[in-house]
């Protein structure tokens, strides 16, 4: 994806945009352009293929079925089909370009000092449509097919709030395959031995390693398609730990943040972030150990956060090794049975099973939250007394 930079007189980028592939360019680079200008546009909808071979190329559609793999669209573009849902396995409707000798011609790729040679060849999906024909002759830039920029559905409030559910119990489904590239390069989508579960494998450039994806996986990428570090391949909800993974906790937490709010503000509902920070303050909360170091931690045991700030500190003042962990997230029924005061988690629920277990452990309760104290009838440790009453008092002592 090209970047459009937009300058004024004394060269300060006022305007960045980014311009999608097949955008139509109004400008020239270097030209001054007035206030109000067109500059280039796009369609919303759908993403062209369109042929780069220099020299003439003659398309050979395989496994092209009426009315099994595709299906005439009435248009006034002619030869256009669209291709159609199938569930034999062993069909993949695709577009061979090959040269006058009916050789398959190829892509010259250059990549960090190597020197590929890829086969020119499109393969179709669900949904795609084709607007060249069998044995057509295709020139440079002509139009192949147009790919339907594929989106996740919105949904309004009623629907959205099973969605909000699943964000917040951390029970979003992961089975789906993988949804967000771990890092940068190009990658190569085409079908695998055709089987009920796994129909496509996915390649980067640099590696041999192929990735397989299950068969009901919506691609968002195709053949050749230089992808981002944490850009989408593929449609649906990426896991939780797939983000934690990739973007880390701080963009993590930014992009479920948006992931809740957009539902809310496409019906017109404004929360400030704020409440959702201390949500998710107690989600993030939790870390798993990789390294217990010289700490009473265990192997891949799970720890609240200040516990194990606590326990590097104390390990750390006597000149010991300290554990290392990874964040995890946890929904809020998960964090609150999982609290450190058995009082806030008995109020919450399952009270019989939760007392009982702290009396068999022979915890103590040290009052130091707000449901808690709340619970007794003591005064709430919040505001600044709750800091400073503490402070004040060992100063006088």
């Amino acid at each position: 994806m090209l970047n459009f930079f937009l300058l004024n007189d004394s060269d300060q980028v006022i305007m960045k945009h980014a311009i999608p592939y097949g955008s139509v360019l109004y400008v020239c680079d270097g030209e001054y352009v007035a206030k109000g200008s067109l500059l280039f546009k796009w369609n919303p909808n759908y993403e062209p293929i369109i042929n780069t071979s220099l020299t003439p190329s003659v398309i050979v559609c395989r496994d092209f079925l009426n009315d099994q793999t595709y299906k005439s669209v009435f248009t006034s573009v002619k030869n256009v089909r669209r291709i159609l849902h199938h569930t034999q396995e062993d069909l993949f409707p695709r577009l061979v370009l090959t040269d006058a000798q009916h050789q398959i011609k190829k892509y010259l790729v250059y990549w960090k000092d190597k020197r590929l040679s890829i086969s020119r060849i499109y393969y179709l999906q669900e949904g795609d449509l084709c607007f060249v024909s069998h044995h057509e002759t295709a020139r440079f830039g002509q139009l192949l097919y147009l790919v339907p920029r594929r989106t996740d559905s919105t949904v309004d409030i009623t629907g959205g709030l099973s969605r909000i559910s699943q964000y917040f119990e951390s029970s979003l489904p992961s089975g789906k395959g993988k949804v967000l590239s771990s890092q940068d390069g190009f990658f190569f989508v085409h079908p695998s031995r055709p089987t009920s579960r796994m129909k496509w494998k996915m390649a980067r450039l640099e590696t041999s390693e192929d990735q397989f994806l299950p068969a009901d996986t919506k691609l968002k990428i195709r053949t050749l398609t230089y992808v981002r570090k944490g850009h989408s391949i593929s449609l649906g909800i990426p896991s939780f730990e797939e983000m934690l993974e990739i973007h880390g906790t701080g963009k993590a937490v930014m992009k479920f943040k948006e992931s809740i709010q957009s539902i809310y503000r496409a019906n017109g509902v404004t929360i400030h972030d704020k409440h959702l920070d201390i949500v998710l303050n107690r989600m993030y909360g939790r870390l798993t150990i990789s390294d217990p170091g010289q700490t009473g931690f265990l192997m891949r045991e799970e720890v609240s956060r200040e516990d194990f700030f606590a326990q590097n500190i104390q390990s750390l003042s006597r000149g010991l090794r300290a554990a290392k962990g990874r964040v995890v997230v946890r929904g809020v029924t998960y964090i609150s049975l999982e609290s450190s005061s058995f009082l806030s988690a008995a109020a919450f629920q399952n009270t019989s099973f939760v007392l009982a277990k702290s009396a068999i452990q022979g915890k103590t309760d040290y009052l130091q939250g707000l449901s808690e104290n709340v619970i007794l009838g003591r005064l709430s440790p919040i505001g600044t007394g709750a800091v400073l009453s503490p402070t004040k008092q060992r100063a006088s002592q």
